[in-house]
């Protein structure tokens, strides 16, 4: 079975953002990693919101992976052969046909509200946090508008040179 992972850099209080959906603060002097976690990937998963913010980076315009992007609305007016639109009322049903499908990875990329959906349905196998040493005070956070409780194992924990931990923790089922 293939696997949900949310794989996303994060603020040291716990936002994905800042206010103004703005992820200038994130550190992109180094990989950490993200090309190898690439290979394991060939689907990716967003919201409306973060689909508009990504859309024009090089990681999405040289992506070699299918993207999904939920929305409440129904919009596929930059849907191609790489980026399909879809109800957000599906993404768990979505998700779950997905995973069951013979192929790599799923790259679950958020934002916050979606992020919550899939933990509150108990879809996400694995979390791998890029932490940031730096507090934003306000924004979108990890998982955004949903009430939950979720355990999680560590996997491992490496600090980085810039001062960012790269922790990975897989899901207690």
């Amino acid at each position: 079975m293939r696997q949900l992972i949310l794989y996303t850099a994060i603020s040291l209080d716990g936002y994905i953002a800042d206010p103004n959906s703005g992820t200038d603060w994130i550190f992109i002097d180094e990989d950490y990693g993200f090309e190898d976690f690439k290979k394991g990937i060939d689907t990716a998963m967003m919201g409306r919101h973060t689909h508009e913010t990504l859309r024009n980076s090089p990681q999405m315009t040289n992506a070699t992976f299918q993207q999904i992007v939920f929305t409440a609305a129904n919009s596929t007016e930059s849907e191609s052969a790489s980026v399909r639109f879809m109800s957000a009322d599906f993404a768990v049903g979505y998700t779950q046909s997905l995973k069951n499908q013979s192929g790599k990875d799923i790259w679950l990329i958020g934002g916050g509200r979606l992020n919550a959906l899939m933990l509150e349905a108990n879809m996400i196998d694995a979390l791998v946090l890029l932490i940031h040493p730096i507090c934003l005070g306000d924004g979108i956070r990890l998982f955004e508008g949903h009430s939950f409780t979720k355990k999680f194992a560590l996997q491992s924990c490496m600090a980085q040179s810039s001062g960012i931990l790269k922790v990975h923790y897989s899901s207690k089922k």
